[in-house]
């Protein structure tokens, strides 16, 4: 039974994320509108003035474009509040809002799961503190006024994320994911998977993760899960002329070596950073030292959690580095909340 110190920590804790939300609205609307749509941002509207099944014929036939779930998304908004710059990019600043909130959440989840012995009051405040970092994260704050689908691909991965360690980590080894948690899931991959294709790369972290901690019943599950998504990718390959020109030769040309050192840092320092950020390098290697802390630190409370952590965070990154062109920074948003969860 809770007692009136816990609804009073519980109404302080809301109080607190209200104020957290109102800052992060405040310093990312900031002259939202100062500046005209980039390149990129101009593309979101070439795509998204059409009717929606024009949407799709179009995204079909374009090489090197992105899948349709935001254009679609996009669409729908500029229908309610029109296609200037200032709704553009509101769009994707509610999205990071989201996304602020789910990480929060999926903190509270860490927590739980890592942290079993502590009071609910203590796990939903730790929620704040990645939150907290990731509103003055330049990365996070630039790409949430972005009329992109970034700050989208981001929200979708940290709730796909909180689904798996709620409902296939943190359960006990031997029992099988309930049909509502395979359903959800499943779900959420779709449109992770029709929103951006490098969102494939933090959805193959789960597969791993759970051959990692010998969670086989629930690996043998995933995997059946996931023939479902499998095939409707395989169908919009096959209807898309334009992404089977864009993909043509990818198995051959994947390099085979992995990333150095180096690289992993200064691609994760861009991806912080932000294109408008000078990148210092003291700055990263302080913040991975730190980053890597906290993984450390995880895995020794829980191994499961350092491991799906640790994952989350690299093997994006490390992936990325094997397909056939460099990787590009802002591709890789979706690893700032995990950084931000290490560092909390």
């Amino acid at each position: 039974m809770k007692t009136t110190k816990d609804r009073r920590c519980e109404l302080l804790v809301l109080l607190a994320w209200g104020l957290l939300l109102m800052l992060a609205w405040a310093v990312w609307l900031h002259r939202l509108d100062a500046s005209d749509l980039t390149f990129d941002e101009a593309a979101t509207y070439y795509v998204a003035y059409r009717p929606l099944l024009d949407i799709l014929r179009y995204l079909q036939g374009a090489v090197r474009e992105h899948p349709p779930v935001y254009y679609l998304l996009i669409r729908g908004w500029m229908t309610l509040t029109g296609s200037s710059e200032f709704s553009l990019r509101l769009f994707s600043l509610g999205a990071g809002l989201i996304a602020l909130t789910l990480t929060g959440w999926l903190a509270r989840l860490a927590a739980a799961f890592t942290l079993s012995h502590t009071s609910p009051t203590i796990r939903a405040t730790l929620g704040l503190v990645p939150a907290a970092l990731l509103v003055f994260t330049p990365g996070m704050a630039y790409y949430a006024r972005d009329a992109r689908m970034y700050t989208l691909g981001a929200a979708w991965t940290l709730l796909s994320a909180g689904l798996f360690l709620r409902d296939w980590l943190a359960p006990p080894s031997r029992t099988w994911p309930r049909r509502n948690a395979v359903a959800s899931l499943v779900t959420v991959h779709g449109l992770m998977l029709f929103t951006h294709y490098y969102l494939l790369l933090p959805i193959l972290v789960q597969p791993l993760t759970l051959l990692l901690a010998r969670r086989f019943r629930s690996l043998l599950n995933w995997c059946a899960a996931h023939l479902l998504p499998a095939f409707a990718g395989l169908a919009w390959l096959w209807l898309s002329p334009g992404l089977q020109l864009t993909t043509a030769g990818l198995g051959a040309n994947l390099a085979l070596n992995l990333p150095t050192g180096f690289q992993l840092v200064h691609l994760l320092g861009k991806i912080i950073c932000s294109p408008v950020v000078q990148l210092q390098f003291n700055l990263v290697y302080l913040l991975l030292t730190l980053i890597s802390s906290g993984i450390l630190l995880a895995a020794w409370r829980k191994w499961e959690t350092g491991a799906w952590l640790a994952l989350s965070l690299t093997a994006p990154l490390i992936l990325a580095y094997l397909l056939p062109q460099s990787p590009t920074p802002r591709y890789l948003i979706f690893t700032l909340p995990f950084a931000a969860l290490a560092l909390a």
